[in-house]
């Protein structure tokens, strides 16, 4: 019998370095299959890593010195896990038992999608040694273009989930990640990303302008953006986040 949970982690590198950071994996792959998107191809299907194993090696960093974890997943806020009593436990629950072990000052998590972001996630920003920022991509700030994404979520939905965070934590640093140029994009469908950006003013972006990714569905589009007018979009995306994080 595999059990593919247990056998995906038992090579990870032991942690012998002393560092005031440290990275974490608590989770693989992802079972999102956006439309542009690789991961599920090269990383396979989400893989939870187990939770004692994980609190494990936290514990085992604190003392060697590590003050702030990581939590890395290519999908980190759909982690689910049992405990050795049957129990579920989310991210939420994760960070809260991590938050407890001695020496341990600040968590951080990356990456994350909207349609796993929990209320009980969002509450956990509650939480002091939670870092505050914000990572969550939302690639298009128009729902013809996220649809064709298959993002599974919406542009209201995303806004409300900052909505909540930003009514516990007014400060934190919000980054996110857009694509420019998806095939079907038209000059309305950028100006309401541009839009999007303007409304919840963003610290940092990491902006990119689309190209097919072989054997995704995407690729099999026809991309009838033409490539100066992606050049010139993802300039005057830039150019707005810069702005907002310089004010």
């Amino acid at each position: 019998v595999s059990f593919p949970e247990i056998e995906k982690f038992d090579y990870l590198p032991s942690s012998n370095k002393q560092t005031p950071s440290a990275y974490l994996s608590i989770m693989e792959g992802c079972s999102k299959y956006c439309t542009f998107c690789v991961v599920p191809y090269t990383r396979g299907e989400e893989v939870n890593r187990r939770f004692d194993d994980i609190l494990l090696e936290a514990s085992l960093l604190s003392k060697k010195g590590t003050k702030e974890l990581v939590l890395l997943g290519q999908n980190v806020n759909a982690y689910k896990s049992t405990k050795n009593n049957g129990d579920m436990v989310g991210l939420a629950e994760l960070i809260r038992h991590i938050s407890h072990i001695n020496g341990i000052e600040r968590i951080r998590h990356t990456t994350s999608h909207p349609i796993d972001f929990s209320d009980e996630l969002i509450d956990e920003y509650r939480n002091p040694k939670l870092a505050n920022n914000l990572h969550l991509p939302v690639q298009s700030g128009s729902d013809i273009i996220l649809s064709k994404m298959k993002r599974k979520h919406t542009v209201l939905e995303f806004k409300r989930i900052i909505k909540k965070v930003r009514e516990i934590r007014p400060d934190i640093n919000l980054t996110s990640d857009f694509i420019v140029g998806y095939p079907g994009e038209t000059d309305y469908d950028f100006q309401q990303t541009l839009d999007l950006i303007e409304d919840l003013k963003f610290s940092d972006a990491y902006s990119f302008i689309y190209s097919a990714r072989p054997g995704t569905p995407a690729s099999y589009e026809t991309d009838g953006v033409k490539i100066e007018t992606k050049i010139k979009r993802l300039k005057k995306l830039k150019d707005l986040v810069k702005k907002q994080s310089a004010e």
